[in-house]
Order: structure tokens, then C-alpha cells, then sequence
């Protein structure tokens, strides 16, 4: 007797399919740390030039609609 599965067939369907994918040669690759480094370069040169906001104002730009 198999044991039931926890994950939905349809996700492991989908994940098994990327797996294909990937051997196939269907991905791409991203550099996660290259991303995130130029997320905080650009985050700290715009406090250097003044461009930042309190947290009040960020809420109202990015929240309140």
C-alpha cells in the first residue's frame, strides 16, 4: 500500500515538470546576490542624496490608495 502523499498532485505534477525543464535546458539563472546588492547600493545612495521619506509618508504613498 502506497502512503498518501501530503502535497496536492497537481504541485508535484508542476514541480516535476520544472525539473524536466531545467534538464532540458528551459531555465534561466539569476544571480540572487548580485540583485540584492544592487537593491542596496541604490537604497544607500539615495539616502546619501536625500531622497528617502518617514514612514508615515511611506504609507500614504504605498498603502493608502
Amino acid at each position: 500500500m502506497e502512503a498518501e502523499s501530503l502535497y496536492n498532485p497537481e504541485f508535484v505534477k508542476m514541480i516535476l515538470q520544472g525539473d524536466d525543464d531545467l534538464k532540458a535546458g528551459k531555465g534561466i539563472t539569476v544571480d540572487i546576490d548580485s540583485l540584492f546588492i544592487e537593491k542596496i547600493e541604490k537604497g544607500l545612495k539615495d539616502v546619501e542624496e536625500g531622497r528617502v521619506m518617514n514612514f508615515k509618508e511611506a504609507k500614504q504613498k504605498f498603502f493608502y490608495k
